[in-house]
């Protein structure tokens, strides 16, 4: 039973909520660790999560940041070539977690200290490296139901890690953080998105778009560029997607329409 394995903790008291989501036999992207009110509404989340790459095969890790109700939620989804019972390939091991805005009230790179934190605590908890065939070996193990009791205390650990992590970033003395209005120009512009070559280090791009993300948020603290964080469930502030034959000479991107259609050109 998925139940034997699943750790849940109450969502009072966490600025920050830390979720996996896991193939575990025949349940299909489940909740193994997660705060208490998202297998509430597992489908839902389960969905706005796969929104951007359902039906698709990944072939790099891929990663994005986006609304969740009052929260930014930043997920981090590592590919495998690790089969289901119906023998279909290219399961997937998704890490994230939900920060409250407060957050950036007080803190520097929160995104990147917060999500290393998971992968490092998911790393050295499962003996597994999850940028060299990681997931799949975690993925592998998770499957094997006879080692839940095992599993699950080592899940518990990293949970109870993850809960009691302080912050250590120096905090912002300005005016109060807030969320800017859409309506409300400024002078910066935010990266919808991100690509990367599939040839490349993971690890190095991972840790970039975080960096980017950060660094978005601490400048919407002082009002340099807007933040549009409203009610649409899922929608995305910055992704970070694998290309295939990206040129290594590329310096400048533009995009361009025909029509009514876009299209990039690189230079």
């Amino acid at each position: 039973m998925i139940s034997d394995l699943s750790v849940y903790y109450p969502d009072d008291h966490y600025q920050i909520l830390p979720f996996i989501v896991a193939h575990i036999r025949q349940y299909q992207d489940t909740l193994i660790l997660a705060p208490q009110s998202l297998p509430k509404e597992h489908d839902q989340f389960r969905n706005i999560i796969y929104s951007s790459i359902s039906n698709k095969k990944l072939l790099s890790i891929y990663s994005r940041a986006f609304c969740y109700k009052s929260y930014l939620c930043i997920i981090v989804v590592f590919p495998t070539n690790t089969k289901d019972e119906g023998g279909r390939s290219g399961l997937l091991l998704t890490i994230g977690c939900l920060i409250c805005q407060d957050v950036f009230r007080n803190y520097h790179s929160v995104c990147r200290t917060y999500i290393k934190l998971m992968i490092s605590l998911l790393n050295r908890g499962f003996d597994i490296n999850l940028f060299e065939n990681g997931a799949d070996n975690l993925l592998l193990k998770l499957q094997d139901n006879k080692n839940y009791v095992e599993l699950k205390e080592r899940l518990e650990m990293i949970k109870d890690m993850l809960l009691s992590f302080t912050l250590p970033m120096p905090k912002i003395k300005k005016s109060l953080f807030h969320f800017l209005s859409p309506l409300k120009s400024r002078k910066k512009l935010i990266p919808k998105a991100i690509l990367y070559p599939v040839s490349s280090a993971s690890a190095e791009y991972i840790e970039f778009f975080l960096n980017e993300i950060d660094y978005t948020f601490e400048e919407a603290y002082f009002k340099k560029i807007n933040v549009a964080f409203d009610e649409t469930p899922g929608k995305d502030i910055i992704t970070l997607i694998p290309v295939v034959l990206i040129p290594p000479d590329v310096n400048d991107a533009h995009i361009k329409k025909l029509e009514d259609k876009k299209y990039i050109c690189l230079y």
